[in-house]
């Protein structure tokens, strides 16, 4: 049977063991008034535990060692920062006294082996032994939709701190420019996943203030992007570029501009409606239209005003092309609906919930909030696998969100231990 520190401690901060009548492998009497805080910094595994020991109150930290002689194995004796440890939580003890050591000696030892439920340590191992989707796919028809609803409100908390994180960072790189940071991530969301990288570079070297100035002509708009995205740097026979390159050197000379290496940009095995040459047309049309977007887009107060922000078309020379130089069939190129949710539920939720954070604005954090409750949940491999589960709720953005994020940062890592679900069926072993 293995035993894991991890799962020692797990079993010690919610006593999932025989808490009764306890004593020490000296015989004392021992109480647990508090199992203490983790620790998650170096030193022992837990601190301001309260215990009391044959009548006598003690406070400090605990530390949990899968066997007693592992605290001379992992050289404990020569850390100060172990001097304060009033209580050894060990599975097994195994440690005869050593003359050498008087504060071991004296130190008291709880050893769990005889108070755990074997059922809890066989389940934690099958859980590690799994090969399902999720570790405990095999237990999940015990849980509930209140349990799920509970986590939930949880994740997504969780799942837009991460997303905000990102954006901070670009905050303390940018010395705090909402607007160029706002320009950059959505630049970035543009490419979606294969094309990000190029996407944002072509927005690091295209400065915001310039596409203000020339923001009300939309080809001027059009050749300053695919300008910088390196794509009017060939010979082209359609009249419409031709243009497009004469305006783009004109905008170069007068900006001191210089484009990127276009080869940065990937088309193969996409979809042509994901083209990026149809994606900068689009983002052209997005800010023709919408100069000021950041505070168009802060002014909404429900989906259906934010969604109308990016209701626009990639101009009339897109119609009939995906690429330059290339007729195709006649269709206007909108941004579609999973494109729309993937800039919503990736960016312009994440950045309004982080402006509110920041700003102090509480009804921005509640708007984010709502806005995923009101967009469709996604369709993806790791949702369709929840699905399976009837008790599990997938009906709505939020919801998809928060078990994508318990897929990436739980199941994935194997952090059962800190998961409620994971929490709630080893407690229930228990019982």
């Amino acid at each position: 049977m293995l035993i894991s520190e991890k799962l020692l401690a797990f079993v010690w901060q919610y006593r999932l063991f025989k808490a009764t009548n306890l004593h020490t492998t000296k015989g004392d009497t021992l109480q647990i008034l508090h199992s203490g805080r983790e620790q998650t910094d170096a030193g022992p595994d837990f601190f301001d535990a309260r215990i009391n020991l044959n009548g006598t109150l003690w406070a400090g930290c605990v530390e949990i060692h899968v066997k007693s002689s592992d605290w001379l194995r992992h050289r404990h004796q020569h850390d100060p920062a172990y001097q304060n440890v009033i209580l050894h939580v060990v599975y097994e003890h195994d440690l005869a006294e050593n003359s050498e050591n008087v504060f071991l000696n004296n130190l008291p030892v709880l050893e769990l082996k005889p108070l755990l439920n074997a059922t809890l340590i066989a389940r934690y191992n099958t859980l590690k032994e799994q090969k399902d989707f999720v570790p405990c796919a095999a237990f999940l028809t015990e849980t509930t939709s209140l349990d799920w609803q509970i986590f939930t409100d949880k994740l997504i908390v969780a799942r837009l701190e991460d997303k905000a994180m990102q954006i901070s960072q670009t905050l303390a790189d940018t010395q705090q420019d909402w607007e160029k940071v706002f320009w950059l991530k959505l630049g970035a969301a543009m490419g979606a996943k294969v094309n990000a990288p190029a996407f944002e570079m072509l927005c690091r070297i295209t400065p915001l203030e310039i596409v203000r100035k020339i923001a009300d002509d939309l080809p001027s708009l059009e050749a300053l992007l695919l300008g910088q995205a390196g794509f009017l740097e060939k010979n082209y026979e359609d009249a419409y570029f031709q243009q497009l390159q004469q305006t783009y050197r004109h905008l170069q000379e007068r900006f001191q501009l210089q484009p990127m290496n276009n080869a940065m940009w990937k088309f193969l095995r996409m979809r042509p409606a994901n083209f990026p040459s149809i994606r900068i047309a689009q983002f052209a049309a997005l800010w023709h239209r919408e100069p000021q977007l950041l505070q168009t887009v802060l002014a909404c107060q429900n989906l259906s005003e934010l969604q109308s922000c990016f209701q626009v078309a990639a101009s009339d020379y897109w119609n009939t092309h995906y690429l330059p130089d290339k007729l195709s069939k006649n269709t206007v190129k909108t941004l579609g609906n999973d494109m729309l949710h993937s800039l919503l539920i990736n960016t312009l939720v994440p950045f309004i919930f982080i402006y509110g954070k920041y700003q102090y604005k509480n009804q921005y954090e509640d708007l984010a909030f709502s806005l995923l409750e009101e967009i469709p949940p996604e369709h993806n491999r790791i949702v369709a696998q929840w699905k399976q589960w009837q008790q599990i709720p997938t009906k709505n953005a939020q919801h998809t969100q928060a078990l994508l994020h318990l897929y990436k940062h739980y199941c994935a890592e194997f952090r059962c231990l800190s998961c409620n679900i994971g929490y709630k069926l080893l407690k229930q072993s228990e019982l």
